[in-house]
């Protein structure tokens, strides 16, 4: 039972808890603003819940963070703003939880921190729980309040129900400010858009009244009355707003009758279109006429239906006058640039400045300075009659008038009434002209001086406005420019009359053109007289009918700007000396020698250009002559200087015919021979095959193709190869067409040469072949060219018969030459052997270049390559003797030495032996020891595996028989080792030996060409290092042998046990051979031994079978260990320790490999070895 202690005190708690909410409540009713709402909440809340710290934390704006509005209890500052901000999204916070999962989220421990609030690790040293509320206003979270305890609390405890009465009463209370912030700021808003009307009001009425145009309105449904216009009306038109708003037709009675029509057009399109703009008349106070632009606006309701037009009125009549004024300023401009004397420009200018200003009269006035004292002269008058004016003919320039002021003060003058007249040029009203009220004189000025004056009159008072003058000054500019081009025209027509004065008296024709025009405005006598036809100015260079021009030589027309003076006023070209053929205008030709320069204005550019022309024809016609006669000197030298080169051609031809030694040499040097002494384009070659019954291609200037019948052609064949072949006869083709049309084949092989010559080639007096050259032309083909072609088809038969003798002799030699050297190398483990014979490519003589390969009985092998003196059969019989006589004692001497001695005493019992070399050495092939000598022979060479050569210069000794006899033993040998990959070359010298070249850079190129071509393994090493090494020279036989070491040991044994302790003492010696270490043979006895041992067990078990192991060496010492069986791979209990053959394999080798197919089992185990020491 619950004590009365208890009870009381929950009672109280239950009173206290309710107190505090009805002060919470009263507060918060009062509350403006979100921190007050925070405050009460959580200053009243601390208490009644027995919390240490609380605090309100209310979601920012952009809805991203929740911040804190009111934090209070005993807790430091630091830990309180840690917790003053933090990212909804944060998972580790119980604030932002509760907010986002709209439920209470409460600490109740320490282990609650670290499960699921990290974050909270800075409170756990002041609050053993907490407790986070939602703030939820319907389905909406405004904030969170949260409390921490110093005691751990329950969830659903009454501290839970009364925070949430709290956060209840506080989203409430937040929702209120928030309601009341919103209020308060869209009053605010009210009031300043209330001040800003107020404030755009008050400017809109300053800029209608200051505004230059004049708004209006208008109803928009007939009668369309005026329903508002702009006070500034009056400013502007000199009528009341009001007067216009009472008056029916408010403007209609102010239109210019012939602006009516236009005006109700503009009116109806508005109707139309919605917008318009027109310009018309309206009738001024002062009864004169000013023009109005009116834009008008139609504007519509929510419907779309019209309801108001609103239009503005622009005075637009200043702009007005200046158009007009502009427009006759350009009508005068125009009328003055044809005038070309000052009477002409007084009658363009006069007129129409009277007409513009309705002026009464006006003169143009000019200066005299020719006269003294200076005077003034009228050159022209217009609303002045002849009477008025003839006081005014000649005066004296500084007599009392306008004219005479505004010349001589170079200033304009203006006179607005008869007393300004009177007070200053008194003279003005005693004259003739009595109605003239006021005067208007303006200089005329041509640059620095002033030429004369312009005289206007008035026949009222003038007051000569800013507008009137500035028309006037212009007008008296453009006279004076008008004049002073007249001067200018008078000049240069003065100046072209004295021109063609000297013109017409000098001995050459010369023309004159202007620019940019390009029209001939000058030619004198001469010129009329050299094209018999008279000049005609005005014509443009080179379009006047009457001159036709002609490139000398190629009788190519001249074009407009061929000629010498277009060029010279287009481009400003200098022409000296340049002849041109023309046609004269009597038909006949004739030749000129013209000469043309531009004519350079101040500025630098081209302004005229000048053109003389001097008739040469009989000096040109006896040129021609002359350059016909040294053509035909020089074809006459051209043809025998042909001829000379052509038989020097051809003795090329024959030279290089006398040193062809194969039927295909011949051929190729009669196809470029043919091709340089005949002239020809093309050339084929062929001759009979074995059987008589088809022509093969030997050579051609083109790509031959294999297997086509263009170059194989059966004797039968429609061709004009095979037909000459037959027949023994040339055939000639001097076209394409008649080729074609006789062998339609032809075009098969794409016959497009002009003209082919066919002759056959003939031996003994039966056709052997035929020769077919082409040319780019056709051509008749004349005896020369026929005797020449004939000529050089009687070379290459009897050029092709001498080599094919040579060709069988050669075969000979070379069959007995072969027959006396090894027909194969014999096969040794751990080597690669190869050996290669060239025999010079001009001897039809067996060579003494001789090479050896021997398998000794102990294993070892035997190399040798030699070099007899001298070549023939003899030679070739010395060196079978020498090579017999080496394997013989091979076989017996047991060094390389003692070999070569023995060998010098064989050879000095054989009848030319003396001199011979020998490179004679001896290889381990399971070690890689080499011992060798050398007598009189080129260095040995090894290409290292790893990229180096190396020449073995050691044990090398004189010639044989070169020195007189001595004990044996005397000669010395070397000693090498060779590493896996390395390769071993023996070779006679006439693989490094030139001509004027020494031995050592022969023997440099050899290691060179050998260490590139070794690297790359796709090559036929051997062969592309004799090929290299010989690059088209073959003046001595070569023989090459190579050795390449990769030791191996092949066994192959019956799969029984009892047979595995045999095979690991042949493995010991072998490993020992190539000087693994102790330790490298225990690991590979082992790992083989375990290999071997898996298959007799595994493969053949209780079966017969058989075992194979190879061991194989290779660049860099790798080791590979290949153990194969043919059996079926079963699995048998191992025994004892049995069953760990793969781990220890592996234990002990770099690599293991295991393959198992349906044939058998092989495994491969690899190591790499150390250098020996």
């Amino acid at each position: 039972m619950v004590s009365a202690v208890e009870a009381e005190g929950a009672r109280r708690a239950a009173e206290e808890q309710v107190s505090s909410l009805h002060a919470a409540t009263a507060g918060l009713a009062a509350a403006a603003t979100v921190p007050e709402v925070g405050r009460i909440v959580v200053d009243l809340a601390l208490p009644v819940l027995g919390a240490v710290a609380g605090g309100l934390a209310v979601l920012s704006a952009d809805g991203e963070r929740l911040e804190a509005v009111h934090q209070a209890g005993d807790l430091p500052a630091d830990v309180l703003d840690a917790y003053a901000s933090f990212a909804v999204g944060d998972v580790g916070n119980p604030v932002a939880t509760a907010f986002r999962e709209r439920r209470p989220v409460w600490i109740t421990s320490a282990g609650d921190w670290d499960a699921g609030f990290a974050a909270g690790e800075a409170l756990r040293r002041y609050a053993a729980g907490a407790l986070c509320v939602p703030l939820l206003l319907g389905e909406r979270v405004t904030g969170v309040l949260g409390f921490i305890f110093p005691v751990p609390r329950l969830p659903g405890d009454a501290a839970e129900r009364v925070a949430e009465s709290f956060a209840a009463q506080a989203a409430l209370a937040l929702e209120r400010t928030r309601l009341q912030d919103q209020e308060r700021a869209a009053l605010a808003d009210a009031r300043r858009l209330a001040g800003e009307l107020a404030s755009s009001r008050a400017r809109l009425e300053h800029l209608v009244r200051s505004s230059p145009a004049v708004i209006y309105c208008l109803d928009a449904r007939p009668p369309f009355r005026l329903t508002f216009v702009s006070e500034n009306v009056r400013r502007i038109h000199g009528v009341s707003a009001a007067d216009l708003l009472a008056d029916p037709e408010p403007f209609g009675g102010r239109l210019h009758p012939d602006d009516a029509a236009t005006v109700a057009a503009d009116f109806r399109r508005l109707l139309r279109d919605g917008h318009t703009v027109s310009e018309y008349r309206l009738r001024r106070p002062d009864g004169g006429w000013g023009w109005t632009r009116d834009e008008q606006v139609v504007l519509l309701d929510t419907d779309g239906r019209p309801v108001e037009i609103v239009g503005s009125l622009l005075d637009i009549t200043d702009r007005k006058g200046t158009e007009e004024r502009a427009e006759q300023l350009q009508q005068l401009t125009q009328g003055l640039a044809a005038a070309l004397t000052p009477e002409q420009v007084a009658a363009g200018a006069l007129l129409p400045t009277l007409s513009v200003l309705e002026a009464a009269g006006a003169a143009l006035i000019l200066r005299d300075p020719d006269t003294h004292p200076p005077t003034m002269t009228v050159a022209g008058h217009a609303g002045y009659s002849g009477e008025d004016v003839r006081p005014w003919l000649h005066v004296p320039l500084d007599s009392s008038t306008p004219a005479g002021d505004a010349i001589l003060a170079g200033a304009p003058r203006y006179l607005g009434s008869p007393e300004e007249a009177r007070d200053r040029f008194p003279r003005l009203l005693t004259g003739p002209d009595q109605r003239t009220r006021a005067w208007a004189a303006l200089p005329l000025r041509a640059g620095r001086e002033v030429v004369g004056a312009l005289a206007v009159g008035f026949d009222g008072v003038r007051e000569f406005p800013a507008a009137e003058r500035r028309f006037l000054e212009t007008v008296a500019a453009q006279c004076a420019l008008a004049l002073e081009r007249a001067r200018l025209y008078g000049s240069a027509a003065a100046e072209r009359e004295r021109l063609a004065a000297v013109l017409s008296r000098l001995p050459v024709g010369v023309i004159i053109a202007e620019a940019p025009s390009g029209r001939l405005v000058l030619g004198n006598a001469e010129v009329e007289r050299i094209w018999r036809h008279p000049f005609l100015a005005a014509a443009e260079v080179g379009e006047y009918a009457a001159y036709h021009g002609f490139h000398p030589g190629t009788d190519r027309p001249y074009t407009p700007t061929d000629w010498p003076i277009a060029r010279s006023l287009t481009r400003g070209e200098v022409v000296t000396g340049e002849e041109v053929d023309f046609q004269r205008g009597d038909g006949t030709r004739g030749t000129m020698m013209v000469n043309s320069a531009p004519i350079l204005g101040p500025a630098g550019s081209v302004v005229a250009a000048v053109c003389t022309f001097l008739d040469v024809t009989d000096r040109a016609e006896a040129g021609r002559r002359l350059d016909a006669a040294y053509v035909a000197e020089q074809r006459a030298r051209a043809a025998a200087e042909a001829a000379t080169e052509r038989l020097g051609r051809l003795q090329q031809v024959t030279a290089g015919l006398a040193e062809a030694l194969t039927v295909e040499q011949v051929a190729a040097v009669m196809v470029r021979g043919g091709m340089s002494v005949a002239g020809c384009r093309s050339a084929w070659i062929g001759v009979l095959d074995d059987s008589g019954r088809n022509l093969v291609a030997l050579a051609a200037s083109y790509p031959l193709r294999t297997g086509v019948s263009a170059d194989r052609i059966p004797l039968d064949a429609a061709s004009p190869r095979a037909e000459v072949t037959r027949t023994g006869q040339p055939v000639w083709l001097p076209s394409t067409a008649e080729a074609l049309e006789r062998y339609p084949g032809l075009r098969s092989i794409g016959m497009t040469d002009g003209a082919l010559g066919v002759v056959p080639l003939v031996s003994h007096g039966r056709p052997v072949g035929a020769m077919m050259l082409g040319f780019p032309d056709q051509r008749s083909f004349d005896a020369d060219e026929r005797a020449l072609i004939t000529t050089l088809a009687e070379q290459c038969a009897q050029a092709l018969e001498r080599a094919g003798l040579h060709q069988r002799a050669y075969d000979v030699a070379l069959t007995l030459q072969q027959s006396m050297l090894p027909s194969t190398l014999p096969e040794v483990a751990g080597l690669g052997l190869a050996a290669r014979y060239r025999s010079a490519v001009d001897s039809l003589e067996v060579g003494g270049d001789w090479y050896d390969v021997l398998a000794l009985p102990d294993g070892r092998v035997a190399l040798a390559v030699g070099d007899v003196v001298g070549r023939g059969l003899g030679a070739a019989t010395t060196m079978g003797q020498l090579r017999s006589a080496l394997a013989a004692l091979a076989l017996s001497a047991d060094s390389p030495a003692r070999v070569l001695d023995g060998l010098e005493r064989f050879a000095r019992q054989v009848e030319g032996a003396r001199l011979a070399t020998v490179a004679f050495g001896v290889l381990d092939p399971v070690a890689g020891t080499l011992r060798y000598a050398c007598a009189g022979h080129p260095p040995p060479l090894v290409l290292r595996a790893g990229g180096g050569t190396e020449f073995l210069e050691a044990g090398r000794s004189a010639l044989l028989c070169a020195l007189p006899p001595g004990p044996v033993g005397q000669r010395p040998e070397g000693t090498a080792r060779l590493r896996p990959g390395d390769r071993l070359l023996l070779f006679s010298d006439g693989l490094v030996e030139r001509r004027r070249e020494s031995l050592d850079v022969g023997l440099r190129r050899l290691a060179g060409h050998a260490a590139t071509v070794a690297a790359d393994h796709t090559l036929d090493w051997p062969d592309e290092l004799v090929h290299r090494m010989l690059d088209g020279a073959g003046g001595d036989d070569v023989a090459l042998l190579a050795a390449t070491y990769e030791p191996v040991l092949r066994e192959r044994l019956p799969a029984l046990p009892e047979r595995l302790s045999g095979l690991r003492r042949r493995l010991r010696g072998w490993l020992a051979g190539i000087g693994a270490t102790d330790d490298e043979v225990t690991d590979v006895l082992l790992a083989s031994g375990e290999a071997a041992a898996n298959v007799v067990e595994h493969a053949y078990p209780g079966v017969p079978g058989e075992l194979v192991v190879e061991l194989r060496l290779t660049a860099g010492r790798e080791l590979t260990v290949r153990i194969a069986d043919t059996g079926q791979w079963r699995q048998v209990p191992a025994p004892g320790d049995r069953g760990r053959g793969l781990p220890l394999m592996r234990a002990v080798m770099e690599s293991v490999d295991v393959e198992r197919e349906e044939a058998g089992t092989v495994v491969t185990l690899r190591r790499r070895l150390a250098e020996p020491a």
